[in-house]
């Protein structure tokens, strides 16, 4: 049952990227990420009632989580504007480590060996980003084309901030996820998603 709950859940969220790389095409980020969120508050509404009794210490501590998240979503925005669908969704694979590590360091939790291997494979395919393989042929047809090209470098480098904001954008989730774990000791669901989209 949780294995098609997981392959729903991956095929929502690749349809959720798509979504958002297209609404990125005609609009500012600043623009889709604010109906995001109002949106997402819209939906939480209802659980209010569920959502009080929080102390003032929970509130802080939930509008750093809206804090970190804000930031993810910016950085990931970004990202998404300017990369490949397919690309982006494989850095965000990145987020299993990040979310990992910060559990074994944090959280005190164990790694076993199913979660190692699975780890090895999230870490080499993340390596195999590096690889070009396409590289050569594209330079053959810059040459033989007559239309000015882009400097490499230049594309290098700007393909190479985007990956940055991508990674730190999996980085702050990760972070996120772990506060989510923590906070959910002292405060149920409705409590956490209400003030969270609210801030």
């Amino acid at each position: 049952m949780w294995m098609l709950l997981v392959l729903i859940y991956g095929i929502i969220k690749g349809l959720r990227e798509i979504c958002k790389k297209k609404s990125l095409e005609k609009n500012s980020v600043t623009e889709v990420l604010l109906v995001y969120t109002f949106l997402s508050f819209l939906i939480c509404i209802p659980q209010f009632p569920e959502a009080k009794g929080l102390t003032i210490n929970q509130y802080l501590w939930v509008a750093l989580k809206a804090f970190v998240i804000f930031v993810a979503w910016i950085a990931g925005f970004k990202a998404i504007k300017k990369l490949p669908i397919s690309l982006c969704g494989v850095l965000d694979l990145s987020r299993v480590l990040f979310a990992t590590v910060l559990g074994v360091i944090v959280l005190g939790e164990k790694i076993t060996f199913c979660k190692g291997l699975g780890l090895l494979f999230v870490s080499g395919g993340l390596l195999f980003l590096k690889l070009n393989p396409f590289e050569k042929k594209e330079k053959l047809s810059d040459g033989e084309s007559n239309a000015p090209a882009v400097p490499q470098d230049e594309k290098k480098s700007t393909n190479s901030f985007f990956i940055f904001l991508a990674f730190l954008s999996c980085i702050l989730n990760a972070l996120s996820g772990l506060l989510d774990k923590i906070l959910m000791k002292e405060m149920n669901s409705s409590q956490l998603l209400l003030w969270y989209t609210f801030f």
